[in-house]
């Protein structure tokens, strides 16, 4: 099994470069052990780029070099075999 790009992925999406505001984090005056990382995907257009990239459709190619296509593309953390065939 391998995961692949998909074949009709299509072009990427343009980030935004307009920032639609100032980042403000607030503590509440506690002390609070803050994540190294925090706030990644912070607006919709950075959930559509990651999703671009890390979308992929699993392939099953045989030895013989046949390829069979498993499913539907998606965000697909690990694809194993399964034991009964």
């Amino acid at each position: 099994l391998v995961k692949t790009v998909p074949a009709d992925r299509g072009p990427a999406p343009q980030p935004n470069r307009v920032p639609i505001g100032p980042t403000t984090q607030e503590n509440l005056g506690k002390k609070a052990q803050a994540p190294t990382y925090q706030d990644l995907l912070k607006k919709p257009n950075d959930e559509q780029i990651f999703e671009y990239y890390a979308t992929s459709q699993v392939l099953k190619i045989s030895l013989d070099g046949t390829e069979k296509i498993m499913g539907k593309p998606g965000l697909v953390g690990n694809a194993e075999p399964s034991p009964d065939g």
